[in-house]
């Protein structure tokens, strides 16, 4: 595994706040980012 980020990386940074990231105990960060955009389907317009 390399230390280089890409866009998937990015995103997944990007997705969650500061004080999200501090408050993940339970979920690794993937599976946070994962979670948080599955949660944006079900209850976004597909435009926003």
């Amino acid at each position: 595994m390399s230390d280089v980020e890409t866009p998937e990386t990015i995103e997944k940074e990007d997705i969650l706040s500061e004080a999200e990231k501090k408050a993940l105990v339970a979920v690794k960060l993937e599976e946070a980012a994962a979670l948080r955009r599955w949660w944006q389907r079900l209850t976004l317009t597909p435009q926003a």
